[in-house]
């Protein structure tokens, strides 16, 4: 007789060839079936509602910081690329700058110990700017060789670059994350985050989606609503990072269930 369905998940048991399953696995190794690890712990879906869970008794702590974020970051991030917007390279130099500044937030354990986002923990934050700076670097080569390789003629190249910037996106999910809380230089973090989101991609790119509705809605609520979607965007991306982290994700190449030290 088979076994129910709800009991073999607590077995780890394949729900589909009944195999037995390690600690964590994402896919049965012998049928491919996804484990219930990949359709609940790292379900993009359960983290928004998990966050939000959290977040939302919480979200008027982060009111003041999302206003300055708002004047002081976005606002100025807006006129500037618009003045500069028929110069390529200066809109780079100027985001490879600026865009680091945008990115501070994430250093601050929003979820991790569960604290709001404040004017002043964003400045004793400032000095992870510079592993932000080869971060967004990083972003801009991708972009720039992407830009050289898909320049042509053929509008087929067009929809390529697409695909490939959504993909980069939804591999960079937990990039700047790993960067501010391992000891890992940024380019082994950029090969373990390809490794760690293999199976995970999908539901790391229905965040950055659903991230960038939720945020479009603020914008659309006379920018109201971003004094909750920005700070909330935040916990979002580190919830995830932590889920997977905690399920040792980020292992080392050769070192089978073995995290990066941290600091």
């Amino acid at each position: 007789m088979k076994k129910s369905r709800k009991r073999m998940s607590k077995e780890r048991v394949c729900i589909k060839c009944y195999k037995e399953l390690e600690p964590n696995q994402l896919f049965c190794q012998e049928c491919g079936e996804p484990t219930q690890v990949l359709v609940e712990e790292l379900s993009a879906k359960r983290n928004w509602q998990e966050t939000w869970g959290d977040f939302k008794n919480r979200k008027g702590e982060n009111y003041p910081f999302a206003i300055f974020y708002v004047f002081a970051l976005l606002l100025p991030l807006f006129l500037v690329t618009t003045f500069l917007l028929d110069s390529y390279f200066l809109t780079n130099m100027f985001l490879l700058i600026y865009l680091p500044l945008l990115f501070i937030p994430l250093a601050i354990p929003i979820m991790e110990e569960r604290r709001a986002v404040t004017i002043r923990s964003y400045f004793g934050n400032l000095k992870h700017y510079p592993r932000l700076f080869l971060f967004v670097l990083i972003n801009l080569v991708y972009f720039f060789l992407l830009k050289v390789i898909t320049t042509s003629v053929d509008p087929i190249l067009n929809i390529v670059r697409l695909i490939m910037v959504l993909y980069w996106l939804a591999i960079v999910v937990p990039y700047p994350h790993l960067l501010l809380r391992k000891d890992v230089n940024p380019f082994k973090g950029l090969k373990l985050v390809y490794i760690a989101g293999k199976e995970t991609r999908w539901q790391q790119f229905f965040i950055c989606v659903y991230l960038f509705f939720v945020n479009l809605l603020g914008l659309a609520m006379l920018g109201i609503g971003l004094l909750v979607t920005i700070p909330y965007s935040f916990a979002v991306i580190e919830k995830y990072y932590l889920q997977m982290a905690k399920l040792d994700l980020f292992a080392l190449p050769g070192k089978e269930r073995s995290t990066v030290e941290t600091h």
